[in-house]
C-alpha cells in the first residue's frame, strides 16, 4: 500500500549516498568506491524488489549494475596512474562511457534474444572515441609542449 512512498524514500537515500559520500570521503576515492559501489546494487536490488520483479535484477540489474562497478574501478585505476591529470582523465571517462554503453547494449541483446550485433552504442563510439582521441592528443602534444598563450595570440 505504501509502496510509492518506498520507492521515494530509496531514492531519496540513493541520492543522499551519491552526492554526500563524495564530500564526506573526500581525499580517499578507493574508500569512496568501497562504499559507493555496493550500494549502487543495493539501491537496484531494492528498487527491483519494491517493483515486485526479482527476475528483472538478475537479468538486467545485477549485470549492469557490476559492469558500471567494474568499468569505473578500471576507469579510477587507470586516472590514478597518471602523472599528470587532466584532459586524459576526461577521455578515459569518455572512454568508460562506450565501454559501458556497449556492455548494457550487450546485456539487453543476450536477454530480449536478439543476435549480439551492436547498433546505438556503434553510434555513440563514433562520436565519442574521436573526441577522446582529441582530449588524448590536446593533453600529450599541444598543452606539454606549445603554450596556449602563444597558441591563441593571448
Amino acid at each position: 500500500a505504501f509502496t510509492w512512498s518506498l520507492h521515494s524514500s530509496l531514492g531519496i537515500v540513493s541520492a543522499w549516498m551519491v552526492f554526500a559520500m563524495p564530500l564526506i570521503l573526500f581525499g580517499y576515492p578507493w574508500l569512496l568506491y568501497a562504499v559507493l559501489a555496493p550500494s549502487l546494487v543495493l539501491s537496484v536490488f531494492l528498487f527491483t524488489v519494491l517493483s515486485g520483479s526479482i527476475g528483472s535484477f538478475l537479468r538486467y540489474g545485477l549485470p549492469i549494475s557490476l559492469a558500471f562497478d567494474g568499468i569505473v574501478a578500471g576507469m579510477m585505476a587507470i586516472v590514478g596512474a597518471f602523472k599528470r591529470r587532466g584532459l586524459n582523465a576526461m577521455a578515459v571517462f569518455l572512454c568508460g562511457i562506450v565501454l559501458f554503453c556497449f556492455v548494457v547494449e550487450l546485456i539487453v541483446d543476450l536477454n530480449v534474444g536478439k543476435a549480439m550485433a551492436p547498433g546505438w552504442s556503434v553510434i555513440l563510439a563514433i562520436a565519442l572515441v574521436p573526441t577522446a582521441g582529441f582530449l588524448f592528443y590536446l593533453h600529450y602534444r599541444i598543452v606539454d609542449q606549445a603554450s596556449l598563450r602563444k597558441l591563441f595570440r593571448l
